[in-house]
């Protein structure tokens, strides 16, 4: 006993399901993003109630005769925890094509309902990637080990993602053609940097595999510390969000580029040789179109 370490973890899998018998069910998926150890999930065969989203799931891919190679998942509020169980099952870890949409049917306007934990996607198989009404990505793995071979597309509407996490998704594609990014909230904060600026910066977005890229309404934006401010003897700093004035890109093969929203600099830090499309819309921000249902089977203007 007086040693140290996880021992919780030490315990045979069938005491574990046993406890999670009586847990609830949002604490007991949790567990899976506990160590190493908990990344096969004890809870689905726990007894614990997974609802009928992950019941209906679950049986849809265990019917199936053949590896599943196209997955669409819809999602609300109370299904998102059991995406990552739905993508741990065997007939779907070879899955070329992913859509993920999340939609919360009792708000009005949109939510960023889920966060998608890289590590949980077929890394080696996947080749389509599209997330709708989602937050970022969450990484368990190192930068250097995270590898998607063969991932081309890339396709993001009505979500939200740090400049640094969605750079790091892309670096990690060698192979990532297409990047449409729409309607996306892009913080470009720098996590690193204690100080925040005092001006607008312009930020680097590098995407060297890239032959079409599609940005369209989306927003730039960075957290702007303002100067000291005393009041009743004391002080704070505002802090207030900006717009990032330019966007430089580094996408060398670049062959088509399409950009709609407000007035901002572009530049190509490497000029693309084999540019042969350029489609610029810098007309105001249409924030209807933030209420409207997507389609992420659509292409943006078959780009």
């Amino acid at each position: 006993m007086g040693r140290g370490g996880d021992r919780l973890s030490e315990l045979p899998d069938d005491l574990l399901r046993r406890i999670l018998h009586f847990a609830p069910l949002k604490q007991a998926a949790s567990t899976t993003a506990l160590s190493r150890r908990w990344r096969a999930p004890l809870w689905p065969s726990s007894g614990a109630d997974c609802g009928r989203f992950f019941s209906a799931a679950r049986e849809a891919l265990d019917a199936a005769n053949v590896r599943v190679t196209r997955l669409t998942l819809r999602l609300d509020s109370q299904s998102t925890i059991l995406v990552d169980v739905v993508l741990s099952h065997r007939a779907a870890r070879r899955v070329k094509e992913l859509r993920l949409v999340a939609k919360d049917p009792s708000d009005y306007y949109p939510k960023y309902l889920y966060t998608l934990t890289v590590d949980s996607l077929p890394l080696k198989t996947l080749r389509v990637l599209q997330l709708t009404n989602c937050n970022g990505f969450l990484y368990k793995t190192e930068a250097a080990a995270l590898v998607l071979p063969r991932l081309s597309s890339l396709r993001l509407s009505r979500c939200s993602h740090h400049l640094s996490s969605l750079q790091r998704f892309i670096d990690a594609a060698p192979a990532l053609a297409a990047i449409r990014l729409d309607h996306v909230i892009i913080d470009a904060t720098d996590k690193d940097d204690a100080n925040l600026p005092l001006s607008p910066t312009t930020r680097r977005f590098v995407c060297p595999a890239a032959t079409v890229l599609v940005l369209d309404s989306c927003t730039w934006e960075e957290k702007n510390r303002q100067s000291y401010t005393y009041r009743h003897s004391s002080g704070y700093y505002h802090t207030i969000t900006v717009d990032v004035l330019g966007v430089e890109i580094n996408a060398p093969r670049l062959r088509r580029f399409k950009y709609k929203g407000p007035l901002r600099s572009f530049s190509f830090s490497t000029r693309p040789r084999e540019l042969e499309q350029v489609d610029l819309d810098f007309s105001s921000r249409d924030y209807n179109s933030k209420n409207k249902d997507s389609d992420p089977d659509r292409d943006l203007e078959h780009l």
